[in-house]
């Protein structure tokens, strides 16, 4: 038995069922055996792999956007780079090399700082410094905040509508956990869900995070003037709670395959859920963050010139191997992979920065045009062990609709 399942049952015993959040977020979060506590589970040898796993061009680019921020900032002595959930560090240190590639200027101010749970886990990006927390303890900055599928971590309220009325999942212990629907535990759910409630069907499930407005507004608090830039796989929420996700999208991953049951392997499972940007939104507006762009994963790195790196991959297709030429092509265009990475949600929020559109997020914009231009210019990027294998077939991209309910498994 995993150490966390035993502190869950433990804690069932003494106080009673508990609801399926709490349950999630003891598995995930538990300081002593929690999933993102004791592992590094992102990567060849995790359950999953994002992307800044797949290939450096995903970091390159968003370093390329980086760079504009500390422009329209007017160029501050120094610019801080918050990087919560930031794991290994790959991400990290993939958009230090793009800025000290492309402008080492900037590389002289910029302070980067990863965060994460798991100690052991940055061991990727040695520049500037790295916080172990679940939090960003830090005071207000000048800067971005950028995170990288964090929020689909956070635990979730699950709920069910019976006869008519919205019910929440509880868990209980007999000689197995036993889940079951009872009352809600917190009015914000319901609220949370709002007027999509009337159009659910008798069956419909789904999830509810209240954790998601509770970080937007702490995040927000420590930005004294900069952007929060966050990417996950989500929808807004009249897309979220549609009737066609009648199951929900809570699903989990372990050694790189889905499972739909939450209460096995578990402490030794990932659990997530898609996310809900509209309460990223939301909770912005009333901290008067501004909307400075929400787009696709997809619109996002080609706006950045990532099919322009792709053309200068092939143009040394002639003096490169050919599987590291296939692989690093295929792992490029995963990215931008509609029905995969590229569907991946992109948000930018501004606080006290000028109300303008960022590269990422028009179409024709001037660093665009120049890198077209200057197609010479353009360094071919390719991939290192650090990196997943996507070509070898070991790692397929994952479908992130949840297809039954897993509650009758």
């Amino acid at each position: 038995m995993h150490p966390v399942e035993k502190e869950i049952i433990e804690l069932i015993q003494i106080k009673g069922p508990i609801s399926f959040a709490q349950f999630m977020e003891i598995s995930l979060y538990s300081k002593k055996h929690g999933y993102y506590s004791n592992k590094n589970p992102i990567g060849k040898f995790g359950d999953y792999y994002t992307s800044p796993h797949t290939h450096p061009l995903f970091g390159w680019v968003i370093g390329t956007q980086i760079f504009q921020m500390w422009q329209k900032l007017d160029y501050p002595s120094e610019f801080y780079l918050i990087e919560p959930g930031s794991g290994n560090g790959i991400l990290g240190k993939t958009i230090l090399e793009s800025i000290k590639h492309q402008h080492p200027t900037f590389f002289d101010h910029i302070r980067y700082i990863g965060i994460d749970i798991n100690k052991q886990t940055n061991s990727i990006a040695n520049k500037h410094s790295f916080i172990q927390s679940v939090t960003i303890p830090l005071k207000p900055i000048k800067g971005c905040i950028l995170s990288n599928e964090l929020f689909d971590s956070f635990p979730v309220h699950r709920f069910k509508i019976i006869n008519g009325s919205i019910k929440e999942l509880f868990v209980d212990w007999s000689q197995k956990f036993i889940p079951f629907y009872c009352e809600v535990s917190n009015k914000d759910i319901i609220k949370q869900i709002g007027e999509n409630i009337s159009s659910f069907p008798d069956g419909y499930e789904s999830e509810v995070c209240l954790y998601t407005s509770q970080w937007v507004k702490k995040a927000i608090e420590v930005i004294n003037q900069g952007y929060l830039l966050t990417i996950d796989y989500g929808y807004l929420k009249h897309e979220l709670y549609d009737k066609k996700r009648k199951n929900g999208t809570i699903q989990s991953y372990y050694n790189h395959a889905t499972s739909y049951n939450f209460f096995e392997n578990v402490g030794a499972q990932d659990i997530t859920t898609h996310v809900d940007f509209t309460e990223i939104i939301e909770e912005g507006k009333s901290k008067n963050a501004l909307i400075l762009g929400y787009t696709s994963q997809k619109n996002f790195l080609e706006n950045l010139g990532g099919r322009l790196y792709i053309e200068a991959l092939r143009n040394k297709h002639k003096i490169i191997d050919s599987y590291t030429y296939n692989s690093n092509r295929f792992a490029m265009s995963s990215l931008m992979n509609p029905d995969g990475l590229g569907n991946f949600k992109v948000l930018l929020q501004g606080i006290n920065v000028p109300n303008e559109i960022l590269w990422g997020f028009e179409e024709e914009n001037s660093h665009f045009s120049n890198m077209a231009n200057g197609t010479e210019n353009i360094p071919t990027l390719l991939a290192d062990e650090n990196y997943i294998p996507l070509l070898k077939g070991r790692y397929p991209l994952s479908e992130y609709e949840n297809p039954k309910s897993w509650m009758n498994i």
